[in-house]
């Protein structure tokens, strides 16, 4: 059954809600969820509006681009050719430099000196039979 103090407990309680005393709870999980859910539910279709803008803008932006006229780019023609023969020097220069290179790795010969057991130092060109 109930005692005296609980039922006080309850009359209080009725008597403080008909006053508009609001209930003394800190967390809501209930409100706090559904608040939480939609402002996270508004960002998302804010943030699909967004980007479904943005995909149609540029996705038809061929329409709103105005075509221009191409222009032709001159040349100067002496120059042009300065800058051809100059680069054929180089090139010329750096095909020598090249082979003078190659030549110079072929005619170096490389001897590699050992010992024996007995101390003899040996070349190995003599030992290749």
């Amino acid at each position: 059954m109930f005692t005296k103090a609980d039922i006080i407990a309850m009359t209080n309680r009725i008597v403080r809600r008909q006053k508009g005393i609001a209930e003394p709870r800190i967390i809501h999980p209930y409100r706090e969820w559904y608040i939480a859910l939609s402002v996270s539910m508004l960002v998302a279709f804010v943030g699909i509006g967004y980007n479904a803008y943005l995909f149609r803008y540029y996705h038809a932006i061929e329409q709103h681009t105005v075509p221009s006229e191409a222009t032709e780019v001159e040349y100067d023609v002496d120059m042009v050719k300065e800058v051809v023969a100059l680069y054929q020097v180089r090139a010329q220069q750096f095909i020598s430099a090249q082979e003078n290179v190659a030549l110079s790795a072929e005619t170096v010969e490389v001897s590699v000196a050992t010992t024996t057991e007995g101390g003899d130092s040996v070349d190995e060109e003599d030992s290749v039979e």
